[in-house]
């Protein structure tokens, strides 16, 4: 699958600049807790949050870009998307769209043709293992603090996975059946209209 256009994969800058206030609060965070985690578990579980998903995200962007969207395969039970609604993923939208999370989102504008919907599908890939492997991490971290006698912030480490990454994998995942059946109904109106020519030719030869 090749790319349509190489300016679509452009970042926006306020995703940029997002990603490095955010960044730079994170590591203002650290300073501020590092050295008495337990003392406040909350913003320290937040910062570690945060640091884990730009880590992982810095690693596996190219790698998962270039992944064949067909990887990310569904399971039969996911693939009209109804059980993502049933877990009240239209609240999560909804906080995203209107709220200045939005602005950590690099997705970029839909053009036209079923070769953007092919380029979104790649797109949605970064994301979608990002937070898949963040919260796989975050969750290995949480058992460590857990064992070591941390449970507040084991705790809120398992608390802050679930909005910051577990509902992320179940947007993209969302998205992803969404564009997978417009490209089925694209391909189906594109071959019933094919149809008529067809059997017009072989009426004439």
């Amino acid at each position: 699958m090749q790319d349509v256009d190489p300016k679509a994969r452009q970042t926006p800058v306020r995703h940029v600049v997002a990603v490095l206030a955010l960044s730079a609060g994170a590591g203002c965070g650290l300073v501020w807790t590092g050295s008495q985690p337990d003392r406040h578990p909350v913003i320290f579980a937040l910062v570690l949050s945060w640091f884990i998903a730009v880590f992982v995200g810095a690693i596996t962007h190219q790698m998962f870009l270039r992944l064949d969207p067909k990887r990310f395969r569904f399971a039969r039970w996911e693939r009209n998307g109804r059980v993502y609604e049933w877990v009240g993923l239209g609240v999560f939208r909804w906080v995203l769209l209107h709220t200045p999370l939005r602005w950590l989102s690099a997705q970029v504008p839909l053009k036209s043709g079923r070769s953007d919907l092919d380029r979104l599908l790649r797109d949605l890939n970064p994301p979608e293992g990002l937070h898949a492997i963040a919260a796989g991490v975050s969750l290995a971290v949480a058992a460590v603090y857990a064992l070591t006698g941390h449970t507040a912030i084991s705790a809120w480490l398992v608390l802050i996975t679930i909005p910051f990454n577990v509902y992320p994998v179940i947007l993209q995942r969302w998205v992803r059946g969404r564009i997978l059946r417009l490209q089925r109904r694209l391909d189906a109106v594109k071959q019933s209209s094919g149809e008529p020519r067809r059997h017009l030719i072989d009426d004439r030869g």
